[in-house]
């Protein structure tokens, strides 16, 4: 499970770069560590991408608007910053 939640967050950080251009999405917490906010990152990451959320072509895609309002119910604010 753990390698599959590696690549649910590779794919999540994948697309935000695909989608954002020139811009990143930081997720930041008061208190978290890296390895929490990976976790976290982690689990909101395979809850937005599954059978429920599938693609014209039948791929899984990756829903932000999911992934950001877990990432909120966790404690996170959400800034998009220049790269």
């Amino acid at each position: 499970m753990l390698k599959a939640a590696g690549t649910v967050v590779l794919l999540v950080m994948l697309g935000s770069c695909a989608s954002q251009g020139a811009r990143r999405i930081v997720y930041e917490k008061a208190g978290a560590v890296d390895a929490d906010r990976k976790r976290d990152q982690a689990q909101c990451a395979t809850a937005s991408v599954g059978p429920r959320h599938y693609s014209m072509i039948g791929a899984m895609r990756f829903d932000r608007d999911l992934f950001d309002a877990c990432m909120k119910t966790r404690g996170y604010t959400i800034h998009v910053v220049p790269s």
